[in-house]
């Protein structure tokens, strides 16, 4: 089984987690959605490090 598709369908979970969790941030949110918004941008700049590394990965 090649790598890189296994890889990619891992970044989709991971996208589809990190929007769920974001989801139920924002649902729970009240008086922290400032830390909140900080805590979801960071995800999300590690998640695009994550991708970019397994992007860059030699087939």
């Amino acid at each position: 089984m090649p790598a890189r598709p296994v890889a990619r369908r891992g970044v989709r979970m991971g996208g589809a987690a990190a929007l769920a969790w974001a989801g139920g941030a924002v649902a729970m949110a009240g008086k922290e959605t400032v830390f909140m918004m900080s805590s979801v941008s960071n995800g999300f700049g590690w998640l695009g490090v994550w991708r970019e590394a397994i992007t860059k990965s030699p087939p």
